[in-house]
C-alpha cells in the first residue's frame, strides 16, 4: 500500500523515490512496521543516521558534538 501511495505521489508530483538511495528508519514500530519496510525494497537504518548532514538522534547532541 505504501508504494502504490508513493507512486501516485509520483504521477501527480513528477517526483520519484529511489529505493536504491533510500532508507526507512523505525521510531517506535513493531513486527507489522518492520514487514512494511521489507515490501519497499529499501534497507532499514537504525538510529543515529545523518540526513542531509545533519546527525539525526532521539537524544540531546552533547557539548562535545
Amino acid at each position: 500500500a505504501i508504494r502504490e501511495i508513493l507512486a501516485l505521489f509520483g504521477s501527480a508530483s513528477g517526483l520519484q523515490v529511489n529505493f536504491a538511495k533510500s532508507s526507512a528508519t523505525i521510531l517506535h514500530g513493531d513486527q507489522a512496521a518492520t514487514e512494511m519496510i521489507a515490501h519497499l525494497g529499501c534497507p532499514v537504518a537504525t538510529l543515529p543516521i545523518t540526513y542531509l548532514g545533519i546527525p539525526m538522534s532521539t537524544r540531546r547532541p552533547s557539548a562535545a558534538q
